[in-house]
């Protein structure tokens, strides 16, 4: 995180609508191209062997009140920012949960007052093919709402196992929660439960039915089919090109390729990847 843009462009170069991603309300981590030159030589060890770093600018009046203290005595408007988290588990919102996560490795905790009712992932996003795309849908980003047609039936799609989300349909309105992350870990199921409820009480809705993946060891699809009530299994590739005519709202038939690493197939194997008709 840099106090300003002008301090970001030390350290990474970018093209008109990376610098707009990265100054917009939404204030996402923007990947963007390192620049070489004394000033990044002391972030070698940020983002090793890769030719991008990951910036974002404030965002909170706290973050804003701490460059502002750092300004007062001189000191750096860079800092290099981390999910207070053990990897695998949840975001910590709590000074306890902090505190046992990391009781060794922490010299001061700069705490709130205020709960935290949704923990929420920073957005990533990335200008690929002359377009800003998210690579990580969360906070100032989702829960993200879209019309799309035909979809009367209230129900939930689970997501698969690694890097889940949840997607809540019902009344032609499609509302993607954020990023939840990998449901291996007790405190990440817990927070996914915790999603899959919260996102049909703020819409006042009875879901109806549930859509998971086709492997039945998921804890995903446990949830899904543990609500009694109708459900239904797709296969993950399949899914994954269900996602992207939703997404680009296509309904002509199309041939797809999906190249997505492995997902149980139609025939019980684990298949690599996925071809496909659809009409």
């Amino acid at each position: 995180m840099t106090a300003t843009e002008w301090v970001a462009r030390s350290y990474v170069t970018g093209v008109s609508e990376e610098w707009q991603a990265l100054n917009c309300s939404s204030r996402p981590i923007v990947l963007m191209e390192k620049v070489v030159s004394k000033d990044t030589i002391g972030l070698d060890g940020v983002a090793p062997n890769v030719p991008y770093l990951g910036v974002m600018l404030p965002y909170s009046p706290l973050h804003y009140l701490l460059f502002e203290s750092l300004r007062e005595i001189s000191a750096t408007q860079v800092l290099v920012m981390t999910s207070a988290n053990v990897s695998g588990d949840v975001l910590a919102t709590e000074y306890a949960h902090v505190v046992s996560s990391f009781p060794e490795q922490l010299d001061f905790i700069l705490d709130h007052n205020r709960d935290i009712q949704n923990p929420c992932d920073d957005s990533l996003v990335h200008f690929v093919g002359n377009k800003i795309r998210p690579l990580r849908l969360a906070r100032g980003y989702a829960p993200l709402s879209v019309n799309i047609e035909g979809a009367d039936q209230a129900l939930l799609a689970m997501g698969a196992q690694q890097k889940s989300t949840i997607a809540f349909v019902s009344q032609n309105m499609l509302t993607l929660s954020p990023y939840l992350g990998e449901l291996e870990s007790l405190s990440v199921q817990e927070r996914y439960q915790n999603m899959m409820h919260w996102l049909p009480s703020i819409y006042h809705t009875q879901i109806t039915k549930t859509v998971t993946d086709l492997h039945s060891r998921y804890f995903s699809t446990h949830c899904g089919q543990s609500m009694g009530i109708e459900h239904e299994s797709v296969q993950h590739h399949f899914a994954h090109t269900l996602a992207v005519l939703a997404e680009h709202n296509i309904s002509t038939p199309v041939m797809s390729f999906v190249f997505d690493g492995t997902g149980l197939g139609d025939d019980g194997t684990i298949w690599g990847r996925g071809f496909k008709s659809h009409s």
